[in-house]
């Protein structure tokens, strides 16, 4: 994906759209989401983290006490796949969108579905008001060329309900941001681009034996492009390659003026380099997750093995739940709010906890729960 990563995508609103502008060509999510697909430490903690965001799903402390208003709630969300996918979203992106259904006389909602983020761009609208309209397209990338016009769709209102369908946009706050959030991983994306050039470069540098190693010059003139590209791809056919990596070039020539110059091209300490750049890469990936344990996500940078470290790891948890997965969650239950309150709802709900390891301990995690309490959407009950 060409687009920068040290930029702050611009959300603009250009003459010739009627949409805001999702970054530079409205690249951004693809942007985003390309990072996530091509580095794997980054690609392990958005997926934990969104899966520590969902835990086991919405829960309720009065669910039995009010059995006509947890039924309808599970109705709403269904089997719970569209908060998962939200709570992917809002890690990977920062915000989310789901499609709300009004039952047939709008008198409430009655189902909710996710919208992948990549698709929907926010329609021009007054900079004093939240978000009337979106758009929805299958593939911006393509908008250009598209024979497909995106598709309109109401953002969610309890006052005009004349439209079935329409969208609700939850999404965390940032400050350089107005009409789409930003990651809260936003000062890594250098180092997440890093590590995924560098496991490119690895693996390309190993499929072409030949190549940064050495450059093979001949001298005996400049044949024609038909006589280059057939040279190019004898030489590449029997030296490109892990298995010919290394080997020794042969040539034949009947005057050694005509010898072809073979010029190496060597880093100084290349593994002290690379040894470097990994584990700065590593640091600074964990550090713009704000993760204080790789081990909460499977990650390990030294040694092997838990140890004696469960009551590092459980405060690790601890922290790393309150100040990081917290406030997703949060967001997600207020965001919700408006739907639920149209829906006569009014559960406190939380988040069922994730535990990633038995060893934590009930002990502890009861502890953790009295210290810190659980996410919680507050409202009067009934």
């Amino acid at each position: 994906m060409d687009y920068r990563a040290h930029n702050v995508p611009a959300f603009v609103e250009k003459p010739n759209k009627r949409w805001i502008e999702y970054g530079e060509k409205d690249l951004y999510p693809y942007y985003l989401e390309d990072l996530y697909a091509s580095s794997s430490m980054h690609g392990a903690i958005v997926k934990g983290t969104a899966d520590m965001i969902y835990g086991q799903g919405l829960t309720s402390e009065l669910k039995d006490q009010y059995v006509d208003q947890w039924l309808q709630l599970k109705e709403l969300v269904n089997d719970g796949e569209c908060l998962r996918r939200l709570a992917h979203d809002i890690k990977v992106f920062g915000h989310g969108y789901l499609n709300v259904i009004w039952s047939k006389d709008r008198s409430r909602p009655v189902e909710m579905h996710h919208v992948p983020t990549s698709k929907i761009r926010i329609a021009v609208s007054d900079d004093e008001e939240e978000a009337k309209l979106f758009l929805h397209h299958p593939n911006w990338a393509e908008i250009t060329s598209s024979r497909i016009e995106p598709k309109e769709i109401p953002a969610f209102s309890t006052t005009d309900r004349e439209s079935p369908s329409q969208i609700l946009h939850i999404k965390t706050y940032s400050p350089l941001g107005y009409y789409y959030a930003l990651p809260d991983y936003l000062g890594a994306t250098n180092y997440i681009e890093l590590d995924r050039d560098i496991s490119e470069f690895h693996l390309n540098n190993i499929k072409n034996g030949l190549f940064p190693s050495m450059m093979l010059t001949f001298n005996n003139g400049i044949p024609t492009e038909e006589e280059r590209n057939q040279l190019e791809e004898a030489v590449y056919a029997k030296f490109g390659g892990a298995s010919n990596a290394g080997k020794i070039l042969i040539n034949w020539n009947e005057d050694k003026d005509d010898a072809p110059t073979v010029e190496p091209f060597n880093l100084n300490d290349p593994h002290r380099t690379y040894e470097y750049l990994s584990k700065q890469v590593m640091q600074e990936i964990l550090s713009g997750h704000r993760v204080t344990s790789p081990l909460l996500f499977g990650l390990r940078l030294t040694g092997s093995g838990f140890g004696n470290n469960a009551d590092e790891m459980a405060d690790a948890y601890d922290l790393y739940l309150n100040t990081c997965v917290k406030p997703f969650q949060d967001a997600i239950l207020n965001g919700l709010r408006p739907v639920l309150s149209a829906a006569n709802i009014t559960l406190p709900l939380s988040f069922e906890k994730l535990v990633p390891a038995e060893f934590l301990g009930e002990e502890k995690k009861n502890d953790s729960s009295q210290r810190f309490g659980s996410t919680k959407l507050r409202a009067m009950c009934g």
